[in-house]
């Protein structure tokens, strides 16, 4: 059974009624209900198996109305008076019709749904399925591996727009695909989403997704699945549950989970991911979509660079799979981690398929408004308008074809605009738009996106680099040719049936363009060839090779949980320094310097120092890392990682502390299963601690993860004045860590003599 808590909320659409419960408890059921024929909304509420209630559906639900459900009275608001007792079963049914649509047993902070018309059922992974769509027996790929998908960042995007663009349109398509075609059975398969307000993954019901998918693929004035975008935002959607009410379903089932979108703008993702491997023993999968912000880092923000650079490191030490839309994406990966001293990974290509018209109606015409503002003949350039797609680049075609005389068609540029895009549109600003024979259109529908492609001459996509190049896919699957560059994965995708130029010799395009203009029966014929022989990429194909993707990665050794430490290696937990691009000369030395110096002995620190670091951390009372290390919350915090062989006759641990005001003079202490290792008081702002780790071995002989708690006392009074000092009530901070082997006494006496230099007060325990 699905648990919904008080502030999760479950949809139910039985094709003639929806009932949506937007909070029930032992106190309230609220939520709002439509029947689609328009007659009156009244629910029987029944309470008990024999209580029934009636109540009208009419409050004002103006979110209902703007999601196009039609009238706005269709909200209700039921207060049990007195408070239900726990496990109360509670009945809603249609009182026009008399069906039941929902039932549930509400406890005082939520319910769980037993049944309804198209309710998800739990079946016995403890997964939410759905009725019986597919089966397992029927599935076009068979296998008894768990794959979770986290959708975050898709969740995240349609809180903020409308439209499926770019990578949220490629993952959704792939994940449609495969629930509509039944490529691997529902049972095991689920949805999850990083919830910021609690801080934790939830589950999304299968059932809901895919009716969101497929909603998502209609133009948003015919959707009808109702979500909160104020909770998308924050990661939420309805028919979710957190993801610990299925720990003991996956507990011994191999499992792996996927992402197809981006995380990178989560700068501790990869913590979150560390955190699930120990919980379920799980291997993690990822879709590389491409390297540009290293490979064509020039045409990038150079933030959003930094960023991804050091997610991708990220990446490299904790991926079981990498998946890669191409093969030039899948060698820059090889490449990558090469160049940073890492043995290249194993890349599975999925490629991307080629059209959208598998998930959506491409026959509805635009409006005549629109048709009416196209002049032909026209040629057509598809991409979000920045300085890598090389909109200047054919510009200076166009400008050089109109000098030479050629009667060029209108250039109809769709996107909105993005980054370093300043040159074309200066140009076009200068020049009344080229003499008005460039256009830009932004917020362009499907249906007159279609209208587009079918009607222009040619298509040009002179992109300096791709990590796929979707708009040359979507060209040819339309019958028509597309120029575009000899760079990075195009040619992958247009194949024999694209015209290639250079995407930085304007001279070289002139020639190529020319003829597709003034050569009609040239232009005819290889439209014929490509009727007659390309073959796009279905979505379905895409989905299936993700899917047997995650049961290869099931077969393979996983990466570590726990990392792995050496000896004598300080550790630190700042964030990896890498935002020293803006600086010049001796100020970026001395930056370098500064922020990679040993505290703990003398050196300077690698980024594995800073990496390994970030994938201690155990636990949920970790924040992200800042400049100096990395904040937890009161009163404890845990580490987990890997003592070395050569350790196992004992080990010395140094941890340096940062403690914020409230603590100071607190009582503490480190523990490692129940034992006291270390105890003292936190005597000042930065506290040095050290102390002995005796190994713990198997029945084998192999050293065992360790995992270190260290506890400041709690006291309900510090709880407060912590808060007022900050909102996120600091615990104590970590700033380095470094072991040493027991039997390393200069390296253990270099530790003691660094901090016996500094001005700190601490205690030390052996």
């Amino acid at each position: 059974m699905l648990s919904i808590h008080r502030d999760r909320s479950c949809f139910v659409n039985s094709g003639q009624e929806i009932l949506s419960i937007d909070c029930v408890d032992s106190e309230r059921l609220a939520g709002w209900y439509k029947r689609l024929d328009g007659d009156s909304g009244k629910i029987a509420v029944v309470i008990g198996g024999a209580h029934e209630v009636e109540v009208n559906a009419d409050l004002p639900r103006h979110d209902v109305a703007a999601a196009g459900y039609g009238e706005a009275e269709c909200g209700f608001d039921l207060v049990f008076q007195p408070p239900l007792p726990p496990s109360t079963p509670v009945a809603i049914r249609s009182r026009s019709t008399g069906a039941e649509l929902l039932s549930m047993i509400v406890y005082e902070d939520g319910m769980v749904m037993q049944g309804g018309r198209e309710e998800p059922v739990g079946g016995s992974s403890g997964m939410a399925e759905a009725p019986v769509l597919f089966s397992g027996e029927n599935v076009s790929i068979p296998g008894s591996c768990a794959i979770l998908f986290d959708i975050s960042d898709l969740v995240y995007y349609i809180g903020h727009h409308d439209n499926l663009t770019g990578i949220q349109r490629v993952q959704s398509c792939i994940l449609l695909a495969m629930l509509r075609n039944g490529i691997y059975d529902r049972r095991r398969l689920m949805f999850l989403s990083y919830n910021n307000r609690r801080a934790q993954f939830i589950q999304i019901s299968v059932d809901f997704m895919s009716a969101l998918l497929e909603d998502l693929m209609r133009p948003a004035r015919d959707r009808r699945v109702a979500f909160s975008k104020e909770d998308a935002k924050l990661g939420m959607l309805p028919q979710s549950a957190p993801l610990q009410t299925s720990y003991g379903a996956l507990a011994g089932q191999e499992t792996v989970l996927c992402l197809l979108g981006a995380a990178w703008v989560n700068r501790d993702y990869f913590r979150r991911i560390v955190e699930l491997k120990r919980e379920l023993n799980l291997r993690f999968a990822m879709v590389v979509h491409d390297l540009i912000p290293i490979y064509a880092r020039e045409t990038c923000d150079q933030g959003t660079a930094r960023v991804f650079t050091t997610f991708l490191k990220r990446a490299l030490r904790n991926t079981d799979l990498f998946f890669a839309v191409s093969q030039n994406t899948a060698r820059d990966l090889q490449r990558y981690a090469e160049e940073i001293g890492y043995p290249a990974p194993p890349v599975t290509v999925t490629q991307n398929g080629s059209t959208f018209d598998e998930f959506m109606g491409t026959d509805t015409p635009p409006s005549p408004v629109f048709v009416e503002r196209i002049r032909k003949p026209f040629a057509l350039f598809v991409s979000t308008i920045e300085g890598r797609k090389n909109h200047i680049f054919i510009y200076r075609v166009w400008q050089e074809l109109l000098r030479s005389g050629v009667d060029v068609p209108d250039l109809v540029c769709v996107g909105r605009l993005g980054w370093r895009a300043e040159q074309f549109l200066s140009k076009l600003t200068e020049t009344n738009n080229l003499q008005r024979k460039i256009h830009i259109l932004k917020d362009v529908s499907d249906e007159e996106l279609n209208w587009l492609y079918k009607n222009c001459q040619f298509t040009v996509y002179p992109s300096l680099y791709e990590g796929w190049g979707l708009p040359v896919g979507e060209s040819l699957a339309k019958g028509k040719v597309c120029v575009t560059s000899t760079t990075s994965s195009l040619p992958e995708v247009g194949g024999e049936f694209a015209l290639y130029v250079d995407p930085q010799d304007t001279a070289s395009a002139v020639p190529v363009i020319r003829r597709l203009i003034t050569d009609t029966g040239y232009r005819e014929d290889l439209e014929r060839k490509i009727a007659s022989s390309y073959r796009p990429n279905a979505w379905r194909t895409i989905a299936e090779r993700v899917i047997a993707g995650c049961l290869q990665a099931c077969q393979t050794p996983r990466t570590s949980a726990y990392p792995e430490i050496a000896c004598g290696q300080e550790y630190c937990f700042a964030t990896l320094p890498d935002g020293l691009a803006d600086r010049l000369g001796e100020e970026m030395l001395a930056q370098i310097l500064q922020t990679r110096r040993g505290q703990l002995r003398n050196g300077y620190l690698p980024d594995i120092a800073f990496l390994a670091a970030e994938e201690l951390r155990a636990g949920d009372s970790w924040y992200e890392p800042e400049e100096w290390g990395a904040w937890t919350r009161y009163p404890e915090a845990s580490l987990a990682f890997q003592l070395p062989p050569d350790a196992k006759d004992g080990a010395h641990a140094y941890l340096l502390l940062q403690v914020p005001g409230p603590l100071r003079g607190t009582a503490f202490q480190v523990e490692e299963e129940g034992e006291t290792l270390v105890a003292g008081y936190l005597n000042a702002d930065e506290v040095f601690i050290g102390f002995r780790l005796q190994p713990r071995l198997d029945g084998e002989g192999r050293i065992l993860p360790t995992r270190l708690t260290v506890k400041a006392r709690f006291e309900s009074g510090k709880m407060a004045e912590l808060k007022a000092l900050d909102g996120r009530a600091l615990g104590i901070g970590f700033k380095r860590l470094l072991i040493n082997r027991s039997d390393d006494v200069l390296g253990r006496l270099e530790v003691l003599e660094r901090q016996a230099l500094r001005p700190l007060d601490y205690r030390h325990s052996t």
